[in-house]
């Protein structure tokens, strides 16, 4: 994977992007600016059944050619596309899941978007519901998208029954919420909206967080934190989401540096990665 396996080493230093959307023909390209900014790590994530394997293999290309660099890797259908026949078919899905492809550590993003409902709430739903299943037959973390939907992405997951590990990605709830999702031990990854202006419940919840429940991501190429708003996102401005989640949580940047990179194989069963950068 790139990494220093030497017992004994800090974190401190280095960022971990959890959640980002890498294009195949620029993930090096962004792997080095992400170097070049203190990221040493990223989770590269995909959101259909058609394009998973891609995925994969842009984490393995990472890894493999960036001295380092880790780029880990996880797999699910979006709500988004849920209703397609191709893009949302979990057989697929299951299907290279079951070969345990190297680097994969996550089933998702799947989960809940009741603001755009592009598929419709029943089938997102069923889809939910056997992506919870894959993650617990596979040992994988659930990696989940939520918006608009809280009190029935809590009611799957309480039918369901909670993986061991589930990361609520690019949180945008408020303080009840965040309860919620800490009453079941689960992570709470921060992205670059905690930057805007208008963010001010999301700023709470950055500083309410416990320390060792806290994720930061790009959510690349989306959600461009500030001040470069405007520009597409990508994994080496996961510094400036840190550097902020710092000052609202009023602590040391290279000590949040420490705790992110430590939770983040954590939350996706990754220690086996290392625990630094060489």
């Amino acid at each position: 994977m790139g990494l220093d396996t030497s017992p004994g080493r800090s974190a401190e230093g280095y960022w971990f992007d959890s959640h980002c959307h890498l294009d195949p023909s620029e993930c090096l390209d962004a792997a080095l600016f992400a170097m070049e900014n203190s990221v040493r790590a990223m989770v590269v994530v995909g959101t259909d059944a058609t394009s998973c394997e891609s995925v994969i293999e842009v984490a393995q290309r990472i890894s493999h050619s960036i001295p380092g660099v880790v780029a880990l890797s996880s797999v699910g259908v979006h709500p988004h596309e849920a209703a397609d026949s191709q893009k949302g078919d979990l057989a697929l899905l299951e299907g290279v899941i079951a070969s345990r492809p190297e680097g994969l550590v996550g089933l998702g993003e799947c989960g809940l978007d009741y603001y755009y409902e592009f598929s419709p709430r029943e089938i997102q739903i069923k889809s939910f519901f056997a992506q919870i299943e894959l993650a617990k037959r596979y040992d994988l973390t659930l990696v989940i998208h939520t918006r608009d939907a809280w009190d029935d992405a809590f009611a799957v997951l309480d039918e369901a029954g909670w993986p061991e590990r589930v990361v609520f990605h690019c949180f945008v709830g408020g303080i009840d919420e965040a309860r919620r999702v800490l009453d079941h031990g689960s992570y709470i990854s921060i992205s670059g909206i905690v930057t805007f202006k208008n963010s001010a419940e999301l700023k709470k919840v950055a500083a309410f967080v416990p320390s060792e429940r806290l994720l930061i991501e790009t959510d690349s190429p989306y959600l461009t934190p500030v001040p470069n708003r405007g520009k597409p996102n990508t994994p080496g401005y996961v510094s400036l989401v840190g550097a902020e989640v710092a000052k609202l949580r009023n602590c040391d940047i290279s000590h949040l540096q420490g705790v992110i990179w430590t939770n983040t194989l954590r939350a996706f069963n990754a220690e086996y990665a290392a625990n630094t950068p060489s």
